[in-house]
């Protein structure tokens, strides 16, 4: 899938399972691991995430209070991890990738382990629900739509953030003999989830072709 965003735009981010609200980093804060929550949108700059792309398949959202990014805490693609804002570093934990939901909606990946994605905690449609990041189930806690902000000017963080990409890169080569987290590690989850994908994709064509014809 090509990259759907326009790089460097701000983007309000709707759940599907929460129409009247949008992400928001909580309170307005500007700290180092504040909350991202789920709350009712008013447009402010807290609610505002400017995509910046880094890869081809993955970006970087910012969050336009404070200049912080969208963050896995402490890297860790498990059920129920915190997501938060944190300073940009470059991490497979500030990379995010989409994948298409239907009706204009998406799933938002992580790099640490891209079966993992945000997610609204029991599809409560509540404003101040802090989010989390938990296994892909394909339900509308995981579903969002990115909407550009109508006034938004193109910022271009690229030349700022590309650097730190490429320096965690260079301190994780991908070596099958590392025992430590690499970047070809990441790639390898990345490339066996996008191959289970585009299986999964022609079995579901298969069996509606099949019931066509029946």
């Amino acid at each position: 899938m090509e990259f759907p965003l326009i790089d460097g735009m701000s983007y309000f981010i709707t759940p599907e399972c929460a129409p009247e609200n949008v992400l928001e980093v909580e309170g307005d804060n500007i700290d180092a691991g504040a909350s991202i929550i789920s709350s009712l949108h008013h447009g402010d700059n807290n609610q505002r995430f400017i995509a910046t792309k880094i890869t081809k398949k993955y970006f970087v959202l910012t969050a336009e209070n404070s200049g912080k990014v969208v963050d896995v805490s402490d890297g860790k693609a498990t059920d129920g991890t915190k997501i938060q804002i944190w300073d940009y570093n470059g991490t497979p934990a500030q990379l995010w990738k989409l994948k298409e939901a239907g009706d204009g909606y998406f799933t938002i990946c992580s790099k640490i382990n891209p079966d993992y994605c945000i997610d609204i905690p029991e599809q409560s449609p509540e404003s101040g629900v802090k989010i989390q990041l938990f296994k892909r189930n394909n339900t509308p806690a995981q579903r969002f739509r990115l909407t550009p902000c109508p006034d938004a000017e193109i910022i271009d963080l690229k030349e700022e953030y590309r650097p730190l990409y490429e320096q965690w890169k260079a301190e994780h080569p991908k070596n099958k003999n590392n025992n430590n987290s690499s970047s070809g590690d990441y790639d390898l989850i990345d490339l066996a989830l996008d191959v289970a994908d585009t299986v999964g994709d022609v079995v579901d064509d298969a069996i509606d072709a099949l019931f066509w014809w029946l």
